[in-house]
């Protein structure tokens, strides 16, 4: 709760955290009470398989061109391991942003921790959808 508890206390003075780290439970906790929106950066394939509860998505390779797309308040960005969040997270500071956290450990860490998941439902091809009954 320490993380939190500093986040807390930096918005409380009109401060904001400037790309440092969260883990997951932290992360979760926060985007529960509404602190902090998630922000999943990996690929559309990847998440497809499922992403951290209530996250939006943006991919790391539309950020550069999709940072306006980025909530408005404290935001946390995920990845798969942490990694590419990380490179998120310097890319938004770069652009101004100062509310923004890597969440450390990422989606991996995130199921490890049995948090709660969503599933993004897939496009799928004309030719794999169900016949059409008069």
């Amino acid at each position: 709760m320490g993380a939190i508890n500093q986040l807390r206390r930096m918005l409380g003075r009109g401060e904001a955290p400037s790309g440092g780290d969260v883990d997951v439970r932290s992360a979760y906790a926060a985007a529960l009470r509404g602190d902090v929106t998630l922000v999943d950066v990996r690929e559309d394939a990847e998440v497809a398989e499922g992403l951290a509860a209530g996250a939006r998505h943006i991919a790391l390779s539309r950020l550069p061109g999709a940072l306006d797309e980025l909530p408005e308040g404290p935001v946390a960005i995920t990845c798969r391991s942490g990694a590419r969040s990380q490179k998120a997270v310097a890319m938004a500071v770069a652009n101004g942003r100062r509310d923004v956290q890597n969440v450390t450990g990422g989606f991996i860490a995130w199921q490890a921790a049995g948090l709660p998941t969503d599933r993004i439902p897939t496009r799928r091809a004309p030719h794999d959808l169900p016949p059409a009954h008069p």
